[in-house]
C-alpha cells in the first residue's frame, strides 16, 4: 500500500480511537452522574431492565447483577404494576405515585418519572424513582395541623378579621351564633371606614399603625349598637403576614356586665359591713325603748295621760328598729331561722300591709296556684317584697298599675341578665310598674347603699330600700334581675330557690310562764336588765349573769330550766362555746339564741347542738315569750333545784 494510503488509514484508525475515547469518557460521566444521583435510576428496553445506578441498589437491595434482566415491573407491588406498564407503553413523562416493593418484600410510597432516549441505538427508556416517605408524612403532618387549625378557628366563638394596612377588609370568619355587626358580605373587600362607625374606624387604623411600628399585639375597646342594643367588643390586633393584621373580636358585653355585679357586691358588702357595725351596738340602746313602755303602762291606771306618751314612744321604737333591721339586713348579720314558706302568702300580706295609696294607683296580682315553696326567712323576704312595692307606688306620677305576679321557673343553664343566674328551679316574683323608668345612668347605682332619688315632693327614703332587696335576695342564695327603660317603666325579677318540704302551719301558743328558771347570759347590761324583766313579766324565774365564764360557773351549783345565750360577748366565749361547755356537763340543756349582730355560722352552730329559736335584737314581749316557751314545751326539763334555790337574782 503506499505510504500515502497507509498514512491515511493510520489517521483515520486514530479517529475512530479517538472518538471510542471519547464514548467511553461519555459514558462515564453519564454513570458518574446516575450513581452521584440520589434516586433509584434504571434502564429497561422491552420492559426489562439493562443497567441500574447504586442509588437503585441501595434503595432496594438487588445488585447490578441481580437486577439485570428482571422486568422492570418486580420493583413495584402487584396492584399497580398495570398501571406502570401502561404508562410504559404510553410513553407517559409526568411523575406519578405508586408503592414500591423491595427484594425484602417491604415498601414504601415512591414517585416514577421516565422518558424515552436513545442508547447505542436502541430506544430505551429512563426511569427515576423517588423514595417520597418524607415527603408524604410532611404532608400529612401538615394536612393535619391544617385539620386541627380548622377545628380550633371553628370552636372559637370570636370574629375574625383580616385587614390591610390601608384598612381593607382581605379575609373574614364568625361562627354561626356571632353577632357580627355587618353581614360577612358587608367586609369582604372593603374599606373599615365603609362598614365601621367613623370612630371605631380611626381607632382600628390607629391600631393598625401600632402594629406594624412595634410588631406587638394591641387591644382596644369599643362599642356598638347592635341587634336593638348596645355590646361592648375587645379586638386584639397582631401582624399575620407583610402589611396585614389579624383582628380576633370579642363580645365582652357579658364579661362587663359580670364585672360590675362583682363590683357592685363588694361596694354592699363594705357599706354592710359597716352598717352592720353601727346596727349592734344601736341594737342594745334599742332594747329599752321597745320593751318599757309596755312594762310601764302597766303600772299605770287606766285613761292616765302618760299612756299616750307611750305608745308614741313604742311607735317611734318601732321605726328606729325598722331601719335598724335594714341596716342588719344590708350587713348580712341578722340571722333568721330557715322555714319552708309559702312566697304567694307573703306577697299577699306584704300588699295588705301597705299604708293607704291614692285610688289613681292599682296592684293588679297573678299569683300562680301550684307555685313552689321557697326556704328562708318570712319577714326578710317581706321587707324586700314591701320594698319594691314601695319603690313601684313611687315611680308612679299620677295614675299608673302595678304588676304583681308569682311563677315556677326552671333555669337550665347559667344566664346573666342585671345579675348572673345559676342553673335551678326558681319562684319567681315579678313586680312591674308603669312609672317613668330609670335613667341609663343611675341604673347602676340603684342598688348602692343610701342611694336615693326620692325629690322634696315625695318623703325622702333611707336609701337602703334596694340595697336591702339585694342583699335579702343573695342571702337566700337567689338572683334579681331588672329592666327599666325611660318613660316604659321598671320591672323587677326575683328568683328564689325552691324547695319541696311542707309549710307548718303556725299554731297559736300561750307565751305565758309557770314559774320555770331561766339563766340570761348577755353583756350589755341593759339587755341584762331588759330581758329579766320580760321573763319575770311572763311569769318565769330569771336570773343573769354578764359572761359565759360566769355562767359555767353559775350552773354548777344551781341548774337552770333554759338559758337565754347573747351571741356575740367581747373579752370572752361567745355563747356558741358557752353553750358547748354547758352540754359537756349537762347533757340536754335547753337554750335559745338572742343577739343583733350574729354570725350566723355560729348561730347554726349553736343550734346543731342542741339549742332552739334564734331572737332578734331588740327583744320584744311577744318575740321572746313564743321562742321561750315553744323551747320549753318542745323538750321540758325537770330540773331537782328547790323554791328558795329558784328565787335567787343575783344581778336583779
Amino acid at each position: 500500500m503506499p505510504e500515502r494510503d497507509m498514512t491515511s488509514c493510520n489517521d483515520a484508525s486514530d479517529e475512530v480511537g479517538a472518538e471510542l475515547g471519547h464514548l467511553n469518557d461519555s459514558e462515564q460521566r453519564l454513570r458518574a452522574l446516575a450513581d452521584a444521583s440520589f434516586e433509584a435510576i434504571f434502564l429497561s428496553e422491552n420492559g426489562t431492565c439493562i443497567d441500574q445506578n447504586i442509588s437503585a441498589e441501595a434503595l432496594f437491595g438487588y445488585s447490578h447483577e441481580e437486577a439485570l434482566g428482571q422486568p422492570g415491573t418486580n420493583w413495584i407491588v402487584p396492584e399497580n404494576r398495570e398501571l406502570v406498564m401502561k404508562n410504559m407503553l404510553d410513553g407517559v413523562q409526568e411523575p406519578y405515585e405508586v408503592t414500591a416493593l423491595r427484594k425484602d418484600g417491604s415498601t414504601f410510597p415512591c414517585e416514577i418519572q421516565g422518558r424515552m432516549l436513545t442508547y447505542h441505538g436502541k430506544q430505551v427508556r429512563v426511569t427515576a424513582l423517588r423514595d417520597i416517605t418524607a415527603r408524604i408524612e410532611a404532608q400529612r403532618a401538615r394536612d393535619e395541623a391544617e385539620q386541627r387549625n380548622k377545628a380550633l378557628i371553628k370552636s372559637i366563638p370570636d370574629l375574625m378579621l383580616v385587614v390591610s394596612k390601608d384598612g381593607i377588609f382581605i379575609d373574614v370568619k364568625a361562627a354561626a351564633d356571632t353577632r357580627v355587626y355587618s353581614p360577612q358580605d358587608a367586609f369582604l373587600g372593603h374599606s373599615i371606614f365603609e362598614v365601621m362607625p367613623r370612630d371605631v374606624a380611626e381607632l382600628g387604623m390607629k391600631t393598625i399603625a401600632t402594629v406594624l411600628s412595634t410588631g406587638q399585639t394591641t387591644k382596644m375597646e369599643y362599642a356598638l349598637f347592635v341587634e336593638g342594643g348596645h355590646r361592648n367588643y375587645e379586638a386584639r390586633a397582631t401582624a399575620c403576614a407583610d402589611d396585614q393584621i389579624l383582628f380576633i373580636i370579642r363580645d365582652i358585653t357579658e364579661t362587663l356586665r359580670l364585672r360590675e355585679v362583682e363590683s357592685r357586691s363588694q361596694r354592699l358588702e363594705t357599706a354592710g359591713h359597716i352598717a352592720g357595725q353601727v346596727a349592734h351596738d344601736f341594737n342594745n340602746l334599742l332594747g329599752p325603748l321597745m320593751a318599757y313602755p309596755e312594762l310601764i303602762r302597766d303600772s299605770l291606771p287606766d285613761g292616765d295621760d302618760a299612756h299616750q306618751l307611750l305608745t308614741s314612744m313604742e311607735d317611734a321604737a318601732k321605726q328606729i328598729s325598722e331601719i335598724n333591721q335594714q341596716l342588719l339586713t344590708l350587713g348580712r348579720r341578722g340571722h333568721y331561722n330557715q322555714e319552708s314558706l309559702d312566697l304567694n302568702r307573703i306577697v299577699e300580706q306584704a300588699i295588705r300591709n301597705l299604708p293607704p295609696q291614692p285610688d289613681t294607683v292599682t296592684i293588679a296580682m297573678d299569683l300562680a296556684d301550684n307555685l313552689l315553696h321557697v326556704k328562708g326567712g318570712a319577714s326578710q323576704i317581706h321587707r324586700a317584697v314591701s320594698n319594691l312595692l314601695i319603690n313601684a307606688i313611687d315611680a308612679i306620677d299620677g295614675s299608673g298599675t302595678i304588676h304583681v305576679s308569682t311563677a315556677n321557673h326552671y333555669v337550665d343553664h347559667a344566664t346573666m341578665a342585671y345579675d348572673r343566674i345559676s342553673r335551678g328551679e326558681y319562684a319567681m316574683l315579678t313586680i312591674k310598674d308603669s312609672g317613668g323608668g330609670i335613667e341609663d345612668d343611675i341604673l347602676d347605682k340603684i342598688f348602692d347603699p343610701f342611694f336615693t332619688t326620692k325629690t322634696v315632693t315625695k318623703q325622702r327614703g333611707s336609701g337602703l330600700g334596694l340595697s336591702i332587696v339585694d342583699g335579702v335576695v343573695r342571702d337566700h342564695g337567689g338572683s334579681l334581675d331588672l329592666e327599666s327603660h325611660p318613660g316604659e317603666g321598671t320591672t323587677f325579677r326575683l328568683y328564689f330557690p325552691i324547695t319541696r318540704d311542707k309549710v307548718e302551719p303556725r299554731q297559736t301558743i300561750s307565751v305565758t310562764g309557770r314559774g320555770e328558771t331561766i339563766l340570761v347570759v348577755d353583756d350589755d347590761v341593759v339587755q341584762r336588765e331588759v330581758t329579766v324583766r320580760i321573763l319575770d313579766k311572763l311569769g318565769y324565774n330569771a336570773t343573769a349573769v354578764e359572761s359565759g365564764e360566769k355562767a359555767l360557773r353559775f350552773l354548777e351549783s344551781l341548774p337552770r330550766d333554759l338559758l337565754v345565750l347573747d351571741m356575740v360577748m367581747p373579752g370572752g366565749i361567745d355563747g356558741t362555746e358557752t353553750y358547748r361547755r354547758v352540754i359537756e356537763r349537762t347533757p340536754g340543756q335547753r337554750a335559745i339564741i338572742v343577739s343583733g349582730y350574729s354570725d350566723s355560722i355560729r348561730v347554726k352552730e349553736a343550734q346543731e347542738l342542741g339549742a332552739g329559736a334564734f331572737v332578734k335584737k331588740p327583744l320584744t314581749l311577744d318575740a321572746l315569750g313564743r321562742a321561750v316557751r315553744e323551747e320549753l314545751d318542745r323538750t321540758r326539763r325537770v330540773t331537782p333545784e328547790s323554791p328558795a334555790e329558784a328565787s335567787i337574782h343575783p344581778e336583779k
